[in-house]
């Protein structure tokens, strides 16, 4: 059971977190920093005038200002932190045509087989030959060539002054990408080819993160050269040192799917496991004088060695910071809540970084260590078991089932996707990642004795493999991936409700907790009903902005037709990115899919073709659509023209659609043309002069094209 002063640092935190959330959405609250200005100075004034009358009455006055600074210091700190607001932001210098651009490289590039992506500090602009500083980030996508692998963090490069906006969705409840990089500070990107910037390699550079590229480079190559490959190497990669790029899809929507892909993403397991292994090593220094301090000593250093064997990555530095404050509480003798620890690593790490809120990792790490102190003592104790074995199991088992109780609501949030076989999985992954995490670092560190690292790396191989058979095993399980999880943000704030309240009953023994619980299921259960009752109104017509494919959507209630190419449908990764999320958003059934190439086959489709009950007729090229008629052009018109052109209501236009507009007119009269994404902006244009007067939808120009029918 806690009590407030147990947790003053969590105290503390909640009115910080909520300023530097009203803060990184602060063109919706423009109102609120001059309102907050003007009660704390009135709050504080009217502090002044009451405590000198009744201090004690009116004590709790203290606790509000504080709360309400804690407030005013989160948002002002986090729009301090915000380098759009700078005057020298890169964007709100005037950069001449043949300007100059210069910046530094903040992290290794990823380097794929047609582009390069750089994340770039804006160091400088050049206007004839004067220089001016500047600050803010942006994304390089460079034209991957044989210089693209040279370029290391801490290396300048100049280039041509290409800036463009990240792009917003063009497509309905697509993943929102220009969000997503504005938390990280980006809002500009620029593509350039191979002779549209320069490498200047930067000797005088010596930033540790460069250092830590190189390191993990250097260790990645001791692996492959103790034949460790292919898979292997890949997973060692990402399970040791946290370089997931070598990971092919198929690989990870396996550890995805057997509910395993923690043990890839290098973070809280891996940092722990490090943490308890030195801890262990070290227990004989513990009770002698100054041992705990030399025991914390060796514990920082392992934490934070091993965060630059992997990089510096985000994740692996939020899990040191963690678990730094948890060793500096134990080796000080601090009586103090493991809440209050957690916290305080949280206001250290957002001080450092107030935008790292926003990031799923972040939130993930924190909710899971929450879920393994709060549950794991309790499901742990619901079964007493004495052998070793067999306990051994079952606590792997209660931590795993403490974690997930937490992060799932999150996860069903994010991911839209439940592994089923969780628990079965991680009886089998935590303990190998136990044994290869310390055995991959200890080969690091034998790599010069040959005889002994070969075996190493051997027995270290045969359990990656082990492991990757494992995990596909559990994938080819019937089941074992529950997808397209329709999970509303209300929902979820419902469901942590639910568990706060219910470890509140179980702390403090109160009804009021419990009722508060079941009143969280019921409007969560009545929200469900109200979304149920609304996708039965669903009917839309949308055609998709994917470049170069055509996708086009026929929505009834909850049932899903795809029009599409047979190239894009087997294309997964671009139908998650840009359609799925939408479907997932109205509570779709899996989609029924019809090839364009098959609709202009007349001996397959000549006779009236029906689906979705009474709604949908196809024959041919034209769709009959609850009472709208739509035609698809995507190959050649028939020679013998109708005596009177057919009305359509929606003319889709494809780059397969042959186009002669004299025959386009006598064929058809339309109320709106549509040019899907397949059509290349400079046809457009041209057809679009032909077809002047007429109302006409440009997909890749203005987006996705919807209407309710």
């Amino acid at each position: 059971m806690l009590t407030k002063a147990q947790v003053p640092m969590l105290r503390l935190l909640l009115p910080f977190v909520i300023g530097v959330i009203l803060a990184i959405y602060a063109n919706y609250f423009s109102w609120f920093l001059p309102a907050l200005s003007v009660l704390l100075i009135t709050g504080f004034l009217i502090l002044l005038k009451v405590n000198s009358i009744n201090a004690f009455k009116y004590n709790f006055l203290n606790g509000v200002l504080i709360h309400l600074l804690l407030f005013l210091f989160g948002y002002l700190y986090t729009l301090n932190r915000t380098s759009f607001n700078n005057s020298n932001y890169f964007t709100k210098i005037e950069i001449h045509k043949h300007g100059v651009v210069i910046g530094e490289v903040l992290e290794s590039p990823v380097v794929r087989s047609h582009s390069t992506k750089v994340i770039l500090d804006v160091k400088g602009v050049r206007n004839a030959s004067e220089w001016s500083s500047t600050t803010g980030k942006m994304i390089l996508y460079l034209k991957t060539d044989s210089l693209c692998h040279k370029i290391q963090a801490g290396d300048l490069l100049s280039f041509l002054p290409k800036f463009e906006d990240v792009p917003a969705p063009k497509n309905p409840n697509e993943f929102d990408f220009r969000q997503y990089m504005s938390f990280h500070l980006i809002q500009k990107q620029a593509f350039l080819k191979s002779d549209e910037w320069i490498l200047i390699k930067n000797t005088r550079s010596n930033t540790l993160t460069r250092y830590a590229g190189s390191l993990r480079k250097k260790l990645i190559s001791i692996f492959s050269e103790f034949k460790i490959e292919g898979k292997q190497l890949a997973v060692a990669s990402a399970l040791v040192l946290g370089y997931k790029d070598e990971i092919d899809a198929q690989l990870k929507r396996a550890y995805s799917s057997s509910g395993a892909m923690h043990v890839l993403a290098v973070s809280g397991l891996h940092v722990g496991i490090i943490f308890l292994i030195v801890s262990k090593l070290l227990f004989f220094i513990e009770n002698k004088k100054y041992g705990k301090f030399i025991q914390l000593f060796f514990l920082l250093m392992a934490l934070w060695f091993y965060a630059l064997l992997t990089g510096l990555s985000p994740s692996v530095l939020r899990a040191a910071t963690m678990f730094s404050f948890m060793a500096i509480a134990k080796a000080t003798h601090r009586n103090t809540s493991f809440f209050n620890t957690l916290a305080s690593s949280a206001f250290f790490l957002l001080l450092v970084n107030p935008f790292i809120i926003m990031e799923v990792g972040f939130q993930l790490s924190y909710l899971a260590v929450i879920g393994i102190v709060v549950f794991y003592p309790w499901i742990y104790s619901v079964l007493k078991i004495k052998n070793k074995i067999i306990d051994y199991v079952w606590s792997i088992t209660s931590v795993s089932l403490s974690a997930q109780l937490v992060t799932f609501p999150l996860s069903l949030l994010y991911f839209h996707q439940f592994p089923t076989y969780f628990l079965f999985s991680n009886l089998v992954v935590i303990p190998l990642a136990l044994i290869v995490l310390p055995a991959g670092i200890l080969l690091f560190l034998v790599s010069s004795f040959k005889y002994i690292a070969t075996y190493l790396a051997m027995g270290i191989n045969h359990l990656l493999i082990i492991l990757n058979q494992f995990v596909e095993y559990v994938e080819s399980l019937p089941n074992a991936l529950i997808q397209n999880i329709s999970f509303s943000v209300f929902e979820t704030w419902m469901l942590y409700l639910f568990l706060f309240f219910i470890i509140c009953f179980g702390w403090y023994k109160r009804y009021g907790y419990f009722f508060s619980a079941l009143c969280c299921i019921i409007l969560s259960l009545g929200y469900r009903v109200h979304l149920s009752n609304t996708y039965q109104n669903n009917s839309k017509f949308i055609v998709y902005n994917i470049p170069a494919f055509t996708a086009i959507n026929l929505i009834q209630n909850t049932r899903n037709v795809l029009i599409t190419d047979l190239e894009l449908h087997k294309n997964k990764e671009k139908i998650l990115f840009h359609i799925q999320n939408n479907w997932i958003k109205h509570g779709l059934e899996n989609e029924r899919v019809l090839y364009l190439s098959s609709l202009s086959k007349q001996h397959q489709l000549s006779n009236l073709y029906k689906t979705l009950d009474a709604g949908l007729y196809i024959n041919g090229n034209f769709i009959g659509f609850n009472g709208k008629r739509i035609y698809i052009h995507n190959s050649e018109l028939p020679k013998a023209f109708p005596n009177n052109p057919i009305f359509v209501d929606y003319l889709v236009i494809t780059a397969k659609g042959k186009m002669n507009f004299n025959h386009l007119r006598k064929y058809f009269s339309f109320n709106k043309i549509i040019f899907d994404s397949s059509v290349s902006f400079r046809k457009a244009e041209y057809i679009k002069e032909k077809l002047s007067n007429e109302d006409i939808h440009e997909v890749q120009k203005l987006g996705y094209f919807m209407v309710e029918i």
